[in-house]
């Protein structure tokens, strides 16, 4: 797990954390030290009605989110949820009733920034709670490279070329790709792994003449490979 709640920390004040692996040895050595990290203060002015935490949960496609209702609690009748993607500003709006006080968002994007606030509904909608920035978690890409290329060179080698999933499918940063070239007689069948991301082509020689290759392509970001491209199968 590469996310850790940390509880009971004071209001207003500036922390900076680093970390340590363990093993059976003991401990290694320390992490370099992360930014400043300023807690917040809680809210204190007469006319907040809401205060929204930072998330309790945060998932590829989900967040859970966790708020207090600080005055006219019996008055406040519905909660609107107004989550905004910042990627493209689009905004949706969920309404639940004042009997909860956290809440589960879903069908998110992986990886993608959003900014979420309340807004508590009286006889007419009060004032809007502070506002959180959160980002989903990295998820595997939802689709495969794109722009595949297959190019003959002679009898036993063959060049390929591709570009990265489209920006908005790729659920995280692209760190490598694989690729089968695979024929009939698997002994034949070549597989190239963690190929590095920054390659964007590649030549495959000693291949067998006469042989049918059938070549795709997946693309990997830190939580694992994404779909194989539809196979481009050509005959040495």
């Amino acid at each position: 797990n590469s996310q850790q709640m940390i509880n009971n920390l004071k209001s207003n004040t500036t922390y900076q954390f680093l970390v340590r692996a363990r093993n059976s040895f003991g401990y290694g050595p320390p992490s370099i030290l992360s930014e400043l990290i300023e807690t917040r203060t809680y809210p204190s002015s007469n006319d907040d009605l809401i205060y929204l935490y930072d998330p309790i949960t945060v998932q590829e496609t989900s967040i859970t989110i966790k708020w207090d209702v600080l005055q006219k609690h019996q008055l406040v009748k519905r909660i609107s949820i107004y989550i905004i993607n910042g990627k493209d500003a689009n905004e949706r709006i969920e309404t639940i009733t004042n009997a909860v006080t956290n809440y589960t968002i879903n069908n998110l994007r992986p990886n993608r920034d959003y900014s979420i606030h309340l807004v508590p509904l009286l006889d007419a909608p009060g004032r809007s709670s502070n506002k959180i920035t959160i980002r989903t978690l990295e998820s595997t890409p939802a689709t495969a490279p794109t722009n595949i290329h297959v190019q003959l060179l002679s009898t036993t080698s063959l060049s390929i070329r591709w570009n990265p999933p489209l920006d908005n499918e790729t659920n995280g940063d692209i760190i490598a790709y694989k690729i089968h070239c695979l024929t009939t007689n698997e002994t034949n069948s070549i597989r190239l792994t963690n190929i590095s991301s920054d390659v964007k082509g590649l030549f495959i020689k000693s291949l067998i003449e006469n042989a049918e290759y059938c070549i795709s392509i997946a693309a990997r970001t830190r939580t694992g490979y994404g779909p194989y491209s539809q196979p481009i199968c050509v005959t040495m």
